[in-house]
């Protein structure tokens, strides 16, 4: 709270060598920075016209401000700014409240003297070690620590006192302990503002000490005041006129800080145009203690505070971060208009661990002053007020006391979406227009870059983006690739500029783009950059840069980002994905780019690059002029599956490519061709061959397995130097048409392959003898019996696996009858004729034709099945025979004993035939026939068969009979004979 209206003394002397020396340095800087153009800080800028050389001192030393403590009042300068003083703290206990835990004497000299954050070290800081305040001496408790703890009565006694009266009681409650003619630095018996701050920290009470406002004591507890003391005198000096800051053990410690502020400069308080958490003089009350803020750059200019840079010249400059307190900040006029209308810049930052952590916003903080109406009481008469990004004006203090405190969107950050303007041009207070402008401002960092535009010649160029990062463009080797950015004439003349890139590496290119542009006027700057073929595929950070060419020293840079692209290049592999090992592997690419119409690029080398798990071979080749690499080396790789690495290398301008395909190395083929037998019986070998050859190259495969089959049957054998493989298979197949071939089954490095034939299986040849009955009589089943025989080729055959079928033609019946049965090992088969009627039968052996592994028969032989009841007799004469002789037969015949017995007679052509014995006789039905053994012409053998057939009576039917006569004459056949005479009778 500022110093209401009191009597101040006249004008102080500064007698003591620390506040000479400060002086006499922060002159000297000032002389010094304004000789070389202000090179402390910007080497590029000097004072040109229309500014002067020295700048003036925006302090204005010698003209001081009216403050509450007086007119002219020489405290509000550097004067109070950088004169080192004592501070007492002074803290009243009362007998009725009691005391605020922890309050104590170490509490309050750390609070006031200790290191951060505390009173003293705000003052340290935040002035840059312009304004040292020490513990003032004392001899209550801990002596010299500046703190003396007074008994200050009740507490209703003491608050019942009015302000100025409360600060002269503080005063006397500490007289005993403290010695004030010590502070009296200029001897000259008075104790004021300049040399001794008091500061009072009573308990803190929830009684009010205005008991008409009982609901404002929270309020009075948490903030403080600053009071003029009533008049006294102390150890022989007088104290009228001091100050004495009244606070309690309940105040912040910003608070105490602002109050201070108002003792050490006679500061007035701004909150009321809207300054926020900006500035000291700013709203403190009600925050915790963690809430702390600097000064503004208007403060420290009135305070001596600091450095402050008077530009003098268009230009970038890097503003620092103000959090420190050292560092410098700007100042902006204009000649024309005089000093007391300024713009101050500083760089403000929410930085943890300082003076600085409770700001609202971080950017550039840009305030308009006009020291002309300082005095100003109204908030739309503002002395000091902080250009907001969009334009609005910060509030005052509302109906109920409640002042800005700040805002987010205070400060200028491009970075910030809600105060992402970049140029400041706003007019004077008075609303005339200022020619002055912040442009270019750069996003919230600990240094922040700025173009500072004001009177004179200058020329800005802005290669960044709207959040102030340098622009990239790209850049393509050996083209001329455009560049371009924003420029302006911010002098006051028209001038011509040349604009083009610096600092390119070597072997790099840049054209130059001269403009001739008036006053204020702003256009873009276009030129070519041309990397070299080789320029690295990388980004580099240069600077754009314009320059007058009438005016020597008028120039600016602005940062820029080329990143250096490559044409795409497009590969497309086009070749084989699959051959066999040892050929040519059929590589292929074709390589375009494809940043321009797909244009073939030539003389770009291509390595095709086979990797498998363990092996990998590799080929390169250079493109042609269609931009297709073709490469054919013969595969060493082993078959199997791989992938294809195909890579193009950078070729100037055209960038690298890569890409992987799969590739598969085949075994090689095979063609095999059956060479054996094509035909073979059962049981004989038949030879099997093959030959085995590449199936590209038609060379001989050695040292290969061959699986021969033939049929259900097969073998194997290995090829020889010419291919070749042979082996024998006994054939153990029935009688087919089969087939018979050769396989090669394929290796790691080789197909298979295969080659078949028709191949014909014959039975084998057998020869059978019938060996089974030949004369059995009836109630015997005849045996039939046969041996078979096979030829004597060397491979014998299985007996077991022939069938042999015994055919029975009858002669006097009409069914014939048919047995099997199978040969045994040694080739013997028999079987009973089971159920076989009596007859004359004919019997042919044989393998059947279903038999698949034997053929063969043998002769036909006869079975005479007879039947001892069987009897024939009977005449048969003046019959002719077949040739129309004349025959005559007598016959009679029967078995007796198991015998046959009979006499038979017959007369032919042939002779006579006398019967001596019969051999057999075989009756069916009224059919018979007899063999007899007798003599021809009485003295030749022959045998004689009769079949003979009764037909019935005679005198019903005629009989007949069938003669069959051999002997070494040769055989007689009568054919069948009807005799005229005589009966043949059958039983």
């Amino acid at each position: 709270m500022v110093t209401e209206g009191a009597d101040w003394w006249g004008d102080s002397v500064m007698g003591d060598f620390s506040r000479a020396r400060k002086r006499w340095v922060r002159t000297v800087v000032l002389v010094c920075v304004s000789l070389v153009g202000w090179g402390l800080v910007q080497p590029q800028a000097r004072a040109l016209p229309p500014y002067p050389s020295p700048p003036p001192d925006f302090s204005h030393p010698g003209s001081f401000h009216n403050t509450s403590w007086g007119a002219n009042d020489q405290v509000y300068s550097l004067t109070g700014g950088q004169r080192d003083r004592e501070m007492l703290v002074v803290l009243p206990r009362f007998s009725d409240v009691a005391n605020t835990p922890g309050a104590d004497e170490n509490w309050a000299a750390n609070r006031f003297f200790g290191g951060f954050p505390s009173v003293a070290n705000w003052f340290n800081a935040m002035s840059g070690g312009d304004l040292i305040l020490t513990a003032a001496a004392e001899t209550d408790g801990t002596a010299n620590n500046g703190v003396v703890i007074v008994n200050a009565g009740t507490f209703q006694s003491f608050e019942g006192l009015n302000d100025s009266q409360r600060s002269r009681r503080v005063l006397e409650l500490a007289n005993a302990s403290v010695n004030f003619a010590t502070f009296d630095d200029n001897n000259d018996g008075r104790i004021d503002d300049l040399e001794l701050t008091v500061v009072s920290v009573r308990t803190g009470n929830p009684i009010a000490d205005n008991p008409d406002t009982p609901a404002n004591e929270a309020n009075a507890d948490n903030c403080g005041a600053t009071r003029v003391s009533e008049g006294a005198s102390y150890d022989s000096k007088t104290l009228t006129g001091i100050s004495v800051s009244l606070n309690t053990t309940l105040t912040n410690l910003m608070t105490l800080v602002h109050e201070v502020g108002h003792q050490t400069t006679h500061m007035r308080d701004l909150y009321g145009f809207g300054v926020g958490a900006w500035a000291l003089s700013g709203p403190t009350c009600g925050p915790p203690d963690t809430t702390l803020f600097g000064p503004n750059g208007f403060e420290k200019v009135h305070f001596g505070w600091g450095t402050p840079n008077v530009v003098v010249q268009d230009g970038y400059y890097d503003v620092a971060n103000a959090a420190t307190g050292a560092q410098p900040y700007y100042i902006l006029y204009d000649p024309s208009k005089g000093t007391e209308d300024y713009f101050v810049v500083e760089n403000r930052q929410a930085t943890p661990n300082t003076y600085e952590r409770s700001v609202h916003d971080s950017g550039l903080a840009i305030w308009r002053a006009d020291d002309s109406v300082w005095e100003s009481a109204s908030d739309t008469t503002r002395p000091i007020e902080i250009m907001r990004p969009n334009g609005s004006t910060t509030p005052g203090c509302n109906a109920n006391g409640i002042c800005y405190g700040g805002d987010p969107a205070d400060a200028w950050n491009p970075c910030d979406t809600t105060s992402s303007q970049r140029t400041m041009s706003r007019p004077w207070r008075d609303g005339t227009a200022s020619r002055l402008a912040v442009r270019a401002i750069g996003c919230s960092a600990s240094t922040i870059r700025a173009y500072f535009d004001v009177r004179g010649p200058g020329v800005l160029v802005d290669s960044t983006d709207a959040k102030a990062a340098p622009r990239r463009v790209d850049v393509v080797p050996t083209e001329a690739s455009p560049v371009s950015f924003a420029v302006m004439n911010t002098g006051e003349a028209t001038d011509t500029f040349d604009f083009t890139v610096e600092g390119l590496p070597a072997g790099w290119t840049a054209s130059t783009d001269r403009k001739t542009l008036t006053a204020g006027a702003g256009s873009t700057a276009n030129i070519t950059v041309t990397p070299p073929a080789d320029a690295p595929e990388t980004t580099i950070n240069l600077n754009v840069v314009g320059r007058s060419t009438t005016a020597a020293g008028i120039s600016s840079t602005s940062p820029i980002q080329l990143r250096v692209v490559l044409h795409e290049t497009r590969l497309e592999y086009t070749g084989a994905v699959s051959q066999p090992w040892g050929e040519g592997a059929g590589f292929a690419a074709t390589v375009q780019d494809a940043d321009n119409a797909l244009a073939p690029i030539a003389g770009a080398e291509v390595t095709f690059r086979l990797q498998g798990s363990a092996d990998a071979q590799e080929a390169t080749a250079i493109t042609d002029a269609s931009g297709v690499a073709t490469a054919n080396p013969a595969i060493t790789l082993p078959p199997g599956d791989y992938q294809l690495s195909v890579s193009v290398k950078r070729l100037g301008k055209h960038a690298g490519a890569a890409l992987l395909t799969d590739y598969t190395v085949e075994r090689r083929p095979t063609a095999i061709d059956y060479t054996g037998d094509a035909t073979a019986e059962y049981s004989d070998p038949a030879a099997v061959s093959a030959v085995l050859t590449d199936g590209i190259s038609g060379t001989p495969l050695a040292g290969k397995p061959i699986g021969f089959a033939l049929g259900t049957q097969s073998a194997s054998a290995t090829t020889d130097a010419t291919g070749y493989a042979v082996s024998s298979i006994v054939v153990n197949q029935p009688a087919i048409s089969t087939t018979a071939g050769a396989t090669f089954a394929g290796d790691t490095g080789y197909l298979a392959s295969s080659d078949s034939t028709a191949f014909v299986i014959d039975e084998e040849d057998l020869n059978l003898v019938y060996t089974g009955d030949t004369l059995v009589p009836r109630g015997t089943t005849p045996r039939l019996a046969a041996q078979a025989t096979q030829e004597d080729d060397g491979s014998p055959g299985n007996f077991t696996l022939a069938q042999v079928q015994f055919d029975l033609t009858p002669t006097l019946s009409t069914t014939p009858y048919r047995f099997q049965a199978t040969a045994n090992a040694s080739g013997a088969a028999t079987t009973p004729a089971t159920g076989l009627p009596v007859d004359l039968w004919k019997v042919k052996p044989s393998i059947p034709a279903t038999n698949g592994y034997w053929e063969g028969s043998g002769n036909e032989v006869e079975l005479v099945h007879y039947d001892e009841r069987a009897k024939v007799t009977g005449l048969g004469l003046l019959g002719r025979d077949s040739a129309g002789r004349q025959t005559q037969l007598t016959v009679t015949g029967g078995y007796s004993g198991g015998r046959p017995v009979g006499v038979t007679e017959f007369l032919s052509s042939e002779g006579l035939f006398v019967g001596l014995h019969d051999d057999w006789i075989v009756r069916v039905g009224n059919q018979a026939i007899v063999q007899a053994q007798g003599n021809l012409a009485l003295n030749t053998p022959a045998t004689l068969r009769l079949h003979l057939a009764d037909l019935g009576p005679i005198l019903t039917r005629r009989d007949w009979f069938n003669a069959t006569m051999t002997s070494e004459r040769g055989t007689y056949t009568s054919g069948r004979v009807t005799p005229t005479l005589g009966d043949l009778w059958i039983r």
